[in-house]
């Protein structure tokens, strides 16, 4: 780690402060602070201006800061580099991208490496189809049973190298956590954590060496920001949740909604739950174009809120790149956490409503339309009842989009 640390006050208004170490000054540029609800194991959050989760972006914010990274590992592994800025990996490669929060930026670290390699992303969702799997734990988040499921278990069993692609490591529990697992079913492998922030402490450092060493492994971690955290002072994270409002009388089309059906097989590989090999990613890159072919004619709008749902984010954020005009992206997720409409705090909105997939638990959209768009498309891996998206829906109406769309991608339209 780079011993060069600059010493940082970083504010959570009207919550408190956090006390950093930072091999950077300028942390803004990277990430805001907020406030996780009622969660006791950590009560604060690194809100990332690159991700796409939490607050809006550019798609090309995020696909930029993975090439970045790539590189950075690229050069430190010796890869050649093609015509199209494209790593050729020499060992054979399996990348891991963790649920829910960095599936996308897994997918677009996938994205700038070709060869003998393979690409797959932790879920919390029960997944068909698969030869091999384990459970593991992210100790600190608010759904903390992370589960793994691989089509082919040669993937893991003949890879050399296994990269994690995760966008903020704070102690590295997690990613020490799948790699014991790993280890138990097929050891020997070589690990390197791709991240935006690497928080690992003196502490947390010397145990990494330690496990390195005992278990004659070597990891690497390639950051934007290395540093580590001095002190945290956060009040009273404990809040009720608010009453979700009634939808049961609620008429979308009467309330301006557009409902688009792609109408891919439900066997259609739209998201790496599974894997996804290099041959598969081309076939994922054909779909993107269709589905973006198929919306663009319904499209009014100058300015434009995609939105896409919990893990499924790496194609509504790639079909972003092809609609015309501006076009923001954030995804919505099942992680509580406090709105607080400040410049300096991350999550200044937060909307609360039924999660369309699971109606038995909620989920949340933060910093809804703090871009002022005129439109908003709503992304659908699998097509559900109408009346499953009425709650968030609602919650949309709200937000003062003009044009506003729902895609399913995948499946006909539900009589």
């Amino acid at each position: 780690m780079n011993t060069s640390l600059m010493h940082k006050q970083i504010p959570i208004p009207d919550f408190g402060h956090i006390h950093v170490n930072s091999t950077i000054e300028n942390t803004e540029d990277y990430f805001l602070m907020a406030v996780r609800k009622n969660n006791k194991k950590r009560n604060f959050l690194f809100v990332s201006q690159l991700l796409g989760k939490h607050i809006p972006i550019l798609p090309e914010v995020l696909f930029n800061a993975c090439a970045k990274l790539t590189e950075k590992y690229a050069k430190d592994k010796s890869l050649k580099c093609d015509e199209r800025n494209i790593w050729h990996c020499h060992e054979k490669t399996l990348i891991i991208g963790f649920a829910e929060t960095a599936t996308a930026m897994g997918h677009a670290v996938f994205d700038y490496f070709c060869g003998n390699c393979n690409y797959v992303h932790t879920t919390r969702n029960k997944v068909k189809d698969f030869d091999f799997a384990f459970e593991f734990e992210e100790e600190h988040c608010h759904a903390p049973e992370q589960l793994f499921f691989l089509q082919k278990e040669t993937w893991i069993k003949d890879a050399k190298e296994i990269i994690i692609v995760d966008d903020e490591v704070t102690t590295g529990n997690t990613i020490k956590n799948i790699i014991e697992q790993i280890e138990q079913h097929y050891p020997g492998k070589s690990y390197s954590i791709i991240t935006f922030l690497d928080w690992r402490s003196s502490d947390n450092l010397n145990l990494y060496s330690s496990f390195s060493i005992q278990n004659e492994l070597d990891i690497r971690f390639y950051s934007f920001i290395q540093g580590n955290i001095e002190t945290i002072e956060v009040k009273n994270n404990e809040f009720k949740e608010i009453q979700l409002k009634d939808s049961s009388a609620y008429q979308a089309k009467e309330q301006g909604w557009n409902f688009h059906y792609c109408g891919l097989q439900p066997n259609t590989k739209t998201s790496a739950e599974n894997g996804i090999s290099c041959a598969q990613k081309q076939k994922i890159h054909d779909h993107i174009r269709v589905i973006a072919h198929k919306l663009i004619p319904y499209l009014k709008g100058k300015k434009r809120a995609i939105v896409g749902t919990g893990e499924f984010m790496y194609i509504p954020l790639k079909c972003a790149e092809y609609l015309p005009n501006t076009n923001y992206f954030n995804a919505t997720t099942r992680s509580p956490a406090i709105a607080n409409n400040d410049t300096e705090y991350g999550i200044k909105t937060a909307i609360y409503f039924t999660c369309p997939t699971d109606p038995s638990r909620n989920e949340y959209l933060y910093n809804t339309n703090i871009m002022g768009c005129d439109e908003v498309v709503l992304f659908m891996e699998n097509t559900v009842p109408q009346e499953n998206l009425h709650n968030l829906l609602q919650e949309l109406d709200s937000k003062g989009y003009i044009y506003k769309h729902v895609v399913f991608v995948k499946g006909e339209k539900l009589v």
